[in-house]
C-alpha cells in the first residue's frame, strides 16, 4: 500500500463542514470553499496527513523492510504498557537474568471479581510544595496508610484496593508556569503506581486533579507499609490527597480484577516455541523483563513513567490504535483571524477514536467529545522543532460507552496568538477503527495508520531499568539473541546533565562494558546522543561507547534539533 490517495477517486464530502464567524466564511466564499470538499474513503488519505515518521518509514516498508515477527527489538527503559493496542498482545512470558544466562517463565493470569462498593476506610493528607520540592528533587512523604481491617466483611484473608485523588489550585502569579504534581504509591519503599504527569482541570472550582487507582490486591493484616510520595514541579502550591480503601468481593460479577502469578518452571523447547511468533505471524510484546524495579515491580508489562511506552511505540508500534476507519479531507486554503474556526463532525465507534490533521501556519486542532468536553489539542504551529513545516495532528480515543457518537474537530488560530492570523491549507478529519479488528501497519498490504513505529513488523522485548537494564541484557546477551531473536537494543537515555562519565571507559560506570558484552552477544546497541540540550551531550554513556550507534534528533530541515 503506497499510502497515497488516488486522486481520481474523490467523493462528495460526507460530513458536515462549516466555517464559523463572518471573516472565515467570507474567505471561504472567495475561494469557492463551503460544505463540499474532497473525501477519502476505504481507509486511505493522502500521506501528508500521516505522522512524519510513518511517511519516512513507508519508503523502507515498500522495499520490504518492515520487520519480521520472529525478530525482535529490545529497549532498556521505564517499561512498556502491554495494554496499549500498538504494543500488544503480550504472550504472557516473563524473563529474568541469572548467572548462566536468561530464563523465561510462563505467567498464569488469575481473575478475581471486584465489587467497587462503599469505602471501608478513608484517609486525607495535605501538604505544600516549596523550595526543592518544586524542582522534583525530593518527595513529600505521607503515611504509612492506615487500613482498617476490622471494617471489612471478608475477614483476615480479604483484599482491598486503593483509590486516591490529589487536587491543587494551579493558578500562579503572571509569568509563572502552573504548578504540577505527580503522586506515587509506594509499597515497602518500592513504587507500585503513579499518576504520571497528565492532569485534569475542573472548571468549577478551578482545580487540577489526578486519580490513582491500584487494582493489585492489598492484603489485609499484612506487614506492608503503603506510603504516598508527592513530587512537585514548576511552582509552589498547596495540595490535598484523599485516599479511599475499597473491598474486593470475590463473589461479585462481572470480573474486573486481575492478578498474575509466575510459574516455577522455566519455559524451554516446544513450550517456548509455542509462545513465540513465526516470521509470518503478527508481532507482539514477547517478553517482560523486570529484574530492575526502579520504575516499579510488576508481573506483567506496565509503565508507570510512560517514557518506555513512548519509545516502544516509535520502535515497533503497530498503528492498531491509529488505523483509519473513515476520513474526509478538505482544502480550505484560507486565512483564519481572531475567532474564526473550521469545524468538522466525525462519527466514531465506542472502541475506536477520532483524529484531526491540518497543514498551515499559526493553527492548532482541538477535538471535542459528544458532551462538548475538550478531549485533545495539538501543540500548535511550533511543535518540538525550531520551525514547523509538518502537519499538525491530534487524536483521542472514543469516550462514549457504546454504539456510535458524533465528535467535533476544530481548526483554529493558535491559542495565545488570537491577534495573529493563521493560514489553513489542507485538513483531514476522521475516525479510527476498533483496534481489535486490525493489525495496523504490522503486516504488509494491511491497514493504513496515521501513527506507527519504524519497524511495526518486529516483535518487542521490554527490559526495565536504564543502566541496570543494560547490565541485565549484557549478562545474558547471547540468550536474548538466541531465545528471543533480539537484533538490536534501544537506549534512549544518558547521564543527567550530559555529564561525560562515559569517556572514562567504564571507570566511572559499567555501561561501556555492558555494551561490549551486548555486542559480543550479537546485538546492536542504538543510543540517544543527547538529552535535553545539555552542553556535554554525546559524551555520556551509552552514546559515547564505540560499539554503540548514537543518534541525534533533527529538525524539519535536517539540522540537529535544539533539544538534542
Amino acid at each position: 500500500m503506497s499510502g497515497e490517495q488516488d486522486r481520481n477517486d474523490s467523493t462528495v464530502f460526507s460530513r458536515r463542514t462549516f466555517m464559523r464567524a463572518s471573516g472565515a466564511a467570507a474567505a471561504a466564499a472567495a475561494l469557492g470553499v463551503g460544505a463540499v470538499g474532497t473525501a477519502a474513503a476505504d481507509h486511505e488519505i493522502d500521506s501528508t496527513f500521516r505522522n512524519i515518521r510513518v511517511r519516512e518509514a513507508q519508503k523502507a516498508w515498500e522495499r520490504g523492510y518492515r520487520g519480521r515477527a520472529d525478530r525482535s527489538l529490545a529497549l532498556t527503559d521505564s517499561g512498556a504498557e502491554g495494554r496499549h493496542p500498538d504494543l500488544g498482545p503480550w504472550n504472557d512470558v516473563t524473563a529474568t537474568t541469572v548467572e548462566n544466562g536468561l530464563e523465561l517463565y510462563d505467567t498464569e493470569i488469575e481473575r478475581t471479581p471486584v465489587y467497587p462498593g462503599d469505602a471501608r476506610g478513608q484517609q486525607s493528607y495535605t501538604g505544600t510544595a516549596a523550595g526543592a520540592e518544586v524542582l522534583g528533587l525530593r518527595p513529600l512523604v505521607h503515611g504509612p496508610l492506615s487500613i482498617p481491617a476490622e471494617a471489612f466483611e471478608t475477614g483476615d484473608d480479604g483484599k482491598a484496593r486503593i483509590r486516591t485523588v490529589i487536587t491543587w489550585e494551579p493558578e500562579n502569579p503572571e509569568g509563572v508556569e502552573a504548578a504540577e504534581f505527580e503522586l506515587r504509591l509506594m509499597k515497602n519503599g518500592t513504587q507500585i503506581a503513579t499518576t504520571g504527569f497528565q492532569s485534569v482541570l475542573d472548571e468549577e472550582p478551578q482545580k487540577a486533579r489526578k486519580e490513582l487507582l491500584v487494582n493489585d490486591g492489598v492484603e489485609l493484616n499484612a506487614d506492608d507499609d503503603y506510603e504516598f510520595w508527592v513530587y512537585g514541579y514548576r511552582a509552589p502550591a498547596v495540595y490535598e490527597i484523599d485516599a479511599r480503601i475499597e473491598e474486593v468481593d470475590t463473589d461479585a460479577e462481572p470480573i474486573r480484577y486481575e492478578t498474575d502469578a509466575v510459574t516455577d518452571e522455566p519455559l524451554s523447547g516446544a513450550d517456548l516455541d509455542g509462545k513465540l511468533p513465526d516470521a509470518d505471524d503478527e508481532p507482539g510484546l514477547i517478553a517482560w523483563h523486570n529484574d530492575d524495579t526502579r520504575y516499579g515491580d510488576y508481573n506483567k508489562p506496565r509503565d508507570a513513567n510512560g517514557h518506555g511506552t513512548h519509545v516502544s511505540g516509535i520502535m515497533t508500534g503497530s498503528g492498531q490504535a491509529a488505523t483509519v476507519d473513515d476520513a474526509t479531507t478538505d482544502s480550505p486554503n484560507t486565512v483564519l483571524i481572531a475567532g474564526d474556526i473550521l469545524s468538522y463532525e466525525v462519527d466514531a465507534g465506542a472502541n475506536g477514536g477520532v483524529f484531526g490533521a491540518a497543514t498551515g501556519e499559526g493553527i492548532e486542532i482541538v477535538i471535542e467529545g459528544p458532551d462538548g468536553r475538550q478531549l485533545a489539542r495539538s501543540v500548535g504551529a511550533s511543535g518540538t522543532s525550531e520551525v514547523s513545516v509538518e502537519t499538525n495532528i491530534t487524536q483521542t480515543p472514543a469516550v462514549h460507552g457504546s454504539g456510535s457518537a458524533t465528535y467535533t474537530v476544530y481548526v483554529r488560530t493558535t491559542e495565545g496568538e488570537f491577534a495573529a492570523p493563521g493560514r489553513v491549507k489542507e485538513v483531514a478529519a476522521g475516525s479510527f477503527a476498533d483496534y481489535r479488528s486490525t493489525s495496523g501497519e504490522a503486516l504488509a498490504d494491511d491497514d493504513y495508520a496515521i501513527h506507527a513505529g519504524i519497524a511495526p513488523g518486529n516483535s518487542l522485548v521490554a527490559v526495565t531499568g536504564l543502566g541496570g537494564g543494560a547490565s541485565n541484557v549484557g549478562r545474558a546477551a547471547e540468550d536474548f539473541a538466541a531465545k528471543l531473536g533480539v537484533r538490536a537494543v534501544n537506549m534512549s537515555w544518558g547521564a543527567v546533565g550530559g555529564i561525560p562519565i562515559g569517556i572514562a571507559g567504564g571507570a566511572l560506570d559499567t555501561t561501556p562494558g555492558d555494551i561490549e558484552n551486548i555486542t559480543d552477544g550479537g546485538i546492536l546497541t542504538v543510543a540517544a546522543a543527547g538529552n535535553a540540550a545539555t552542553p556535554a551531550n554525546g559524551n555520556s554513556s551509552p552514546a559515547v561507547v564505540e560499539e554503540a550507534i548514537s543518534v541525534v534528533a533533527t529538525g524539519p530541515r535536517d539540522g540537529i534539533a535544539a533539544y538534542s
